[in-house]
Parts: structure tokens; sequence; C-alpha cells
């Protein structure tokens, strides 16, 4: 059994370092990929934040499109004046023409002559 145990040492001893060289290895990979992770995990809180942001934004331009919509369907009947509310029988008033407003000279009066 000792002569097999001695066999099998130069073996042992190589798959050791094989062993020794793939922790170093592994434990260096693991300290980049923390180091990304962190990054990551910034970039994440950042694109997060910026989701937020956005989607109130979003919210505030809907809430200001349909006050501004409601306010034009509103502001689109003719307003009726003080007191009065248009209706059929009761028609909302036209505008007056203004003196002297369509007078115009050349039009074959006395002081053309």
């Amino acid at each position: 059994m000792k002569e097999e145990l001695n066999a099998l040492q130069p073996e042992l001893e190589r798959k050791t370092k094989e062993t020794e060289s793939t922790i170093v290895t592994v434990t260096k990979e693991k300290a980049e990929a923390d180091k990304i992770k962190a990054t990551v995990a910034i970039e994440e809180q950042q694109v997060r934040l910026r989701v937020r942001v956005r989607l109130r934004v979003r919210a505030r331009v809907r809430v200001r499109v349909r006050f501004r919509s409601r306010v034009r369907v509103k502001s689109a009947a003719p307003n009726p004046g003080p007191g009065r509310s248009p209706s059929p029988n009761n028609p909302p008033p036209q505008p007056q023409p203004q003196p002297g407003a369509g007078v115009q000279d050349g039009g074959g009066g006395e002081g053309d002559r």
C-alpha cells in the first residue's frame, strides 16, 4: 500500500498545484465580478431614478393635456354674456357694427364733383 501511495505522490502534487492555480484564478475573477456587480447596481439605480422621473413627467403632461382639452371644450361654447344663457329662445347677442365702419369714399357722394 505504501508503494501505491508513493507512486501516486507525483500525481497528487500535480493536482494540488492545479487546484491552487484554479483557486487563484477564481479569486481574481470573483474580484472583477464584484466590481462589475457594483457598477451594474449603481447603473440600475440611475436607470430606475430616470424611469421614475420620466413617469412623473409623463403623468404631469397627461394631466395638463386633459385639463387643456377640458378648458378648450368649455371655451368652445359661445359666451352668452352676464346673466344670459344661450338657448333657441334666447340666442347669443350679435356684434354691433361700429359707427363709420364700412363707409368708403368715392362712392358717388356730393363731394366727388
